[in-house]
């Protein structure tokens, strides 16, 4: 299976559950393939804060993002920050 399809059932599995088949195809790609993990996480990531934005916008709350960047992101901001 292609990484262009995966991305396809990637996106379609966050809409509606998929067979037990193409969920099997999915999890063996992604078992290999960082590049279809990435975007997986990436999918799941923007669902997430698209979500939270709606409901803060519903509800006239502040859209609070709660995302951590990772130890050696922070070191390559502040490497920037400070140069």
């Amino acid at each position: 299976m292609t990484c262009k399809r995966i991305a396809k059932l990637l996106s379609e599995q966050l809409d509606h559950e998929l067979p037990l088949s193409r969920r099997l195809m999915i999890r063996a790609h992604l078992s290999w393939c960082i590049f279809c993990r990435r975007l997986s996480k990436h999918l799941i990531l923007m669902r997430k804060l698209c979500e939270e934005a709606s409901e803060a916008s519903i509800s006239g709350k502040p859209l609070l993002v709660d995302a951590e960047l990772s130890p050696e992101a922070k070191a390559r901001m502040q490497k920037l920050l400070s140069s």
